[in-house]
């Protein structure tokens, strides 16, 4: 639903650039992540963490100018990007929510973990303008209504602060599924659709989704073409691409896909700046030039293909939508159509 709260809508303007389009950096990985650590354990070391807080400051100082917004955590990535000045006041700042790390066992049966101290409000007292929910979700799982009860506990929570909720649905197999199984891949590109409509419904303001197939073939590419469409016709809401661990160049063509049906931009982490949080300093310099490089290019896909968001009211819609007095009721405020995507 388009929402008429100027709060969100403000936000979410923050977010995109004077285009309309939302081209995301995401730095929001845990600190064995984003090191290239596999062991948990890299998040309790003082040494790796502090190499993770100037590896995200880094990042942050250098990419960050050439995104519409930054996507951030806060136990490692808001002091980088705030206290130092590394992110640019023109520049959106979205903070995830959950507690989970990048490698998590995916598992569709535990609900999310949101993060213990941290919430909508205090994402807005920090100066946030989106909370960033990863969602993973089966409608066949016994514990399918309480993923929804989440996500609908955590819009109110938005909704009390206007706060725009960004919902990152994600598709896991279940217990005996097989990627590799055609019927099962045609089951996932099914759900993606299904889950970003789903989120729209649960009260997402914009949904961050997967990729609906694969592109390794022209069949595969003109089936993820026809899910992306069915993803852009479901939704009112702008719904931007997650690079979900891909290769650059397989981001870049799903990315094209992705904006051809409609997106409005996309939300990318590793397949841009991966090469950019290594820990030897030359490596990291050179692959910072990359990473930027690789943002210009992205958004440019975008804004060649993509449909931009846009808010739609005019002066009339000033005048009659929000009356004299208007704000003593703030929340109360019948949704409408004053923004667009």
């Amino acid at each position: 639903m388009r929402t008429t709260d100027l709060g969100k809508l403000r936000s979410l303007a923050s977010c995109a650039d004077s285009d309309g389009f939302f081209t995301v950096l995401a730095v929001d990985h845990p600190a064995s992540f984003i090191l290239g650590r596999k062991d948990p354990a890299v998040a309790d070391d003082p040494d790796s963490r502090a190499r993770a807080v100037m590896a995200k400051w880094q990042l942050t100082r250098a990419l960050a100018p050439y995104a519409s917004a930054l996507l951030t955590d806060p136990d490692l990535g808001l002091a980088a990007a705030l206290a130092t000045g590394a992110l640019p006041g023109r520049i959106g700042l979205i903070m995830c929510a959950e507690a989970e790390g990048y490698q998590s066992v995916a598992d569709a049966h535990t609900v999310t973990e949101l993060r213990s101290g941290w919430d909508a409000r205090k994402i807005r007292l920090a100066g946030g303008d989106g909370l960033k929910l990863l969602w993973r979700y089966r409608d066949e799982v016994p514990e399918a209504a309480a993923h929804r009860d989440l996500v609908r506990r955590v819009a109110d929570e938005c909704a009390a602060v206007s706060l725009p909720l960004i919902v990152e649905p994600i598709w896991v197999p279940l217990e005996g599924e097989d990627l590799h199984d055609p019927a099962v891949r045609a089951r996932r590109v099914r759900g993606v659709v299904e889950m970003a409509v789903l989120a729209q419904e649960l009260g997402a303001d914009l949904v961050k989704t997967e990729f609906p197939g694969w592109v390794d073939t022209d069949p595969e590419r003109e089936v993820a073409s026809a899910a992306c469409a069915q993803i852009d016709a479901g939704l009112d809401v702008p719904w931007l691409l997650l690079s979900a661990g891909v290769t650059y160049d397989q981001f870049m063509v799903q990315t094209e896909i992705a904006a051809k049906a409609g997106s409005a931009g996309f939300i990318a982490g590793r397949a841009v700046w991966d090469a950019a949080a290594a820990e030897d300093v030359q490596v990291r310099e050179a692959g910072i030039g990359v990473a930027a490089e690789r943002l210009a290019r992205l958004s440019a896909l975008v804004h060649a293909h993509g449909r931009p968001w846009r808010i739609a009211g005019d002066a009339d819609t000033a005048l009659h939508g929000y009356p004299p007095g208007w704000y003593s009721d703030w929340h109360n405020i019948q949704e409408g159509s004053v923004s667009d995507d």
